[in-house]
């Protein structure tokens, strides 16, 4: 796995890839507890059929597409190939410590109850799971 993969998978909050035609392609950990639903099941999906063509989403990924400018609201911010991306580019250069996301470490034999466990609400955030 590439130090950019370990990156988008401790990452703590809901990140997703967009398509110059509006297709999700990919999502991280964050995004799929986020949305409920796993990378596999959006990947490919239209962003309008997943979050309504109305959505407060949609229009600022509209905007940011005519302008090619960062756009953020409420704490969503899309982003653009070549340009920065502080969180990401702050972990590569370890500026900030990734492991105090790290909630717990679970055995792999543990894996299916810790999984169960975390479709409620919880304060997990990230689980490493050891072998």
């Amino acid at each position: 796995m590439s130090a950019l993969e370990n990156i988008w998978g401790l990452m703590p909050l809901p990140a997703l890839t967009i398509g110059p035609d509006n297709r999700l392609a990919a999502l991280n950990g964050a995004g799929e507890s986020f949305l409920g639903l796993s990378e596999a099941q959006v990947k490919g999906r239209k962003a309008e059929d997943l979050f309504g063509d109305n959505a407060r989403l949609i229009e600022l990924l509209r905007i940011s597409r005519v302008s090619t400018a960062t756009a953020a609201d409420h704490n969503v911010e899309f982003l653009w190939p070549g340009r920065p991306n502080e969180t990401v580019d702050m972990l590569a250069a370890e500026r900030i410590d990734p492991l105090p996301m790290v909630t717990d470490r679970i055995a792999l034999q543990a894996l299916p109850e810790a999984f169960e466990a975390l479709r409620k609400p919880s304060t997990e955030c990230k689980v490493i799971v050891e072998p």
